[in-house]
């Protein structure tokens, strides 16, 4: 019996190891993997996402949004200018020179080192971003500014020179023309002196505008005069005077008159400065908006890219989920139902019922182990029965021995085919064999008697 259950055991054992163990650990491990895995790619694809609409809104903020607030500054600051520069062009004759230079000339100044500095931090947002257009322009820029600068402030010193109280051409200008009056006024001809008043007016009138029209008449009134002065009727002691006045006039009107066409050229070229900058400044405005509007388009395509790439792999987790548990609940359920139907089985004392393996998990073990306990299970109680029946044929044989015990010497056992029946076959050969001898000491007895007698 023992060598049975030893024998039911190690099958047991064996086909335990054959299954394997923790296979729904295991299950359960590699779904938990997988949907860790993938709630990973999700939380990668949303960090990559937040980092990427992190630095698109880096862009449109610290890049082209300031590329626009500093353009409107600049263009604000070229505005400024332009009105320092003109004010100090209208005021400076009136109020001085000196004075005009610390109201007009100083802010101006100031404003166009703002202007330098906004001009710069744009071209460097723009190397930043790596636009390298962008870079040119503000150099570009930059250059008109720098341009703009010194020829405005060239300008206002030949203007200072100009109009020096002391030293300044108009000075000299209006010093000769004094002198040149004091002659004509001393000379007996009144056409001179009627020549010097129309020489004086259209001076005014060039003065007060400096056009071409108005420079040709003072010299064609300037040449009127020299004519008069060097006709005959002019007698020679104011004529030497006058030559010498008329002389100093045309020299410094001459000076002057270069140092306005200078000033005129150097108001040309820093206007021309100004205008080449205020479309560059005004082009940063409109790049920084259109790059603001592209970076605004590529960041809502990326996040509804990122929206239905995170909604796709959601659904693709739940789905797995969802598949994994009714997989595993499957398995566990058909194997535990097989089992649960198996023990109501054992319940009605039917030992014959086996359940099906229908996993290879630790239910499919357990299953197997319980259809191996069966099996021994029901070896031990067929040994039993045999067990029962061999005593019941021992009872039986002993009855029938009690009989011979008796003095019954006719008593025979019941010769059957299980383990007893041998006893019995013995049993009989053995009170065969008994009578006999006591048939013989019988006969034996009665031959004494007969002799005695």
């Amino acid at each position: 019996m023992e060598e049975i259950t030893n024998s039911i055991e190690g099958e047991s054992t064996d086909k335990i190891q054959s299954v394997g163990r923790r296979k729904i650990q295991g299950k359960l491990l590699w779904s938990f993997m997988i949907l860790i895995a993938l709630t990973l790619l999700v939380i990668a694809i949303t960090f990559i996402s937040q980092t990427y609409a992190q630095r698109t809104i880096n862009d449109l903020v610290q890049v082209h949004g300031k590329i626009a607030r500093l353009s409107l500054e600049t263009e604000k600051t070229l505005r400024v200018m332009q009105g320092y520069e003109k004010d100090f062009l209208l005021q400076h004759e009136r109020i001085g020179i000196r004075e005009a230079k610390e109201q007009y000339l100083t802010p101006f100044i100031e404003q166009g080192g703002d202007a330098y500095r906004t001009l710069y931090e744009i071209q460097s947002l723009s190397e930043a971003a790596a636009d390298t257009e962008a870079v040119q322009s503000a150099q570009s820029a930059m250059d008109s500014i720098n341009e703009y600068l010194s020829a405005f402030v060239g300008t206002v010193n030949i203007l200072e020179l100009r109009v020096d109280k002391e030293f300044g051409e108009l000075v000299k200008l209006e010093e000769s023309v004094v002198a040149l009056g004091e002659a004509t006024s001393a000379t007996p001809s009144p056409k001179v002196r009627n020549q010097f008043f129309l020489l004086k007016a259209a001076l005014q009138d060039y003065l007060m505008v400096q056009t071409p029209e108005n420079g040709s008449k003072v010299i064609e009134v300037q040449d009127k005069l020299t004519a008069l002065v060097n006709s005959p009727a002019i007698p020679a002691p104011n004529k030497a005077l006058l030559d010498e006045t008329l002389g100093e006039f045309v020299k410094w009107y001459a000076e002057v008159k270069k140092t306005d066409t200078t000033i005129v050229e150097r108001i040309q070229e820093y206007q021309s400065a100004a205008a080449n900058a205020e479309p560059v400044i005004r082009s940063f405005l409109d790049v920084a908006v259109k790059n603001e509007a592209a970076a605004t388009k590529d960041m809502e395509d990326t996040s509804a890219m990122v929206q239905k790439i995170v909604l796709g792999v959601g659904v693709m987790a739940v789905l797995f989920a969802i598949f994994i548990a009714i997989r595993i609940s499957k398995g566990l359920t058909n194997q535990v139902n097989h089992i649960m139907g198996l023990l109501a089985e054992m319940e009605s004392e039917n030992y014959g019922a086996r359940t099906k393996v229908v996993s290879d998990d630790e239910l499919g073990v357990m299953a197997v182990t319980l259809n191996n306990m069966l099996d021994n299970i029901t070896i031990l109680i067929q040994s039993q029965d045999e067990r029962n029946a061999i005593q019941e044929s021992i009872m039986k044989l002993l009855e029938e021995i009690s009989l011979l015990s008796d003095g019954d010497f006719t008593a025979r056992a019941e010769v059957t085919e299980d383990l007893t029946g041998a006893i019995a076959d013995s049993f009989n050969a053995m009170a065969d064999q008994f009578s006999d001898i006591i048939s013989k000491v019988k006969v034996a007895t009665q031959a004494v008697g007969v002799t005695s007698e």
